[in-house]
């Protein structure tokens, strides 16, 4: 067969043979492609791998902080009061007892004979307060002597529980309601003074004072 020129022959010669294994080439290009780039998001990569492995540790431990400090909490004994605490009738108050100091989370921390004590105030819900709530504890107290009533729990593992009196009429938890310094906190066993406890934030929403007052 006659051929005008070479390259006319090579391109007919060899010409669809070249074109096939472009062709081939390309299909198996993509082939391999589409298999790495599937098998990639299937298999994440080893950094991947120890971010997702370390979140699942972290994870772990969070609940296990949490499961070992309930753990704790159940083999703590309750804490001793001292014998007048207990002796003392329900709602009777005890002699002065010295306050230390006023905590971060506005518990009274106190020392009566030797014995120190962080007694929560009942009724009162520290969690939803005014700001300044732990200087106002701070301020109410005269001369760092309170008097203590007890209701029906008198404490358990961590902390007494009690009504404060500032003097013989003047209840601090009632005070801080009356003055819209927090709210009340209804409690399941600590409920004798409740109406008491009620009224008085009753009274603070009333004449819009502290947390009440938008």
């Amino acid at each position: 067969m006659y051929y005008d020129n070479k390259s006319s022959f090579y391109l007919r010669q060899y010409g669809p043979t070249v074109l096939i294994l472009i062709v081939s080439f390309v299909l198996i290009g993509s082939g391999l492609y589409i298999y790495f780039t599937s098998n990639k998001a299937q298999n994440p990569s080893s950094d991947e791998v120890i971010v997702s492995s370390n979140n699942l540790k972290d994870d772990t431990q969070k609940v296990d902080n949490v499961l070992n400090t309930e753990k704790v909490k159940e083999n703590l004994a309750p804490i001793e009061l001292p014998k007048s605490f207990n002796d003392i009738d329900k709602l009777a108050k005890t002699d002065y007892v010295t306050v230390e100091n006023v905590n971060d989370s506005n518990r009274l921390v106190i020392n009566y004979q030797n014995v120190k004590l962080e007694v929560a105030l009942i009724g009162i819900d520290t969690s939803k307060s005014v700001s300044t709530l732990n200087e106002d504890i701070k301020n109410a107290i005269i001369d760092n002597k309170v008097k203590l009533a007890f209701d029906n729990k008198r404490c358990d593992e961590l902390y007494a529980y009690a009504y404060v009196y500032i003097d013989d009429n003047t209840m601090l938890n009632e005070l801080l309601l009356e003055s819209g310094k927090a709210k009340l906190l209804n409690e399941e066993e600590n409920n004798s003074l409740n109406d008491v406890l009620t009224e008085a934030q009753a009274y603070a929403k009333q004449l819009k004072n502290g947390i009440w007052a938008n």
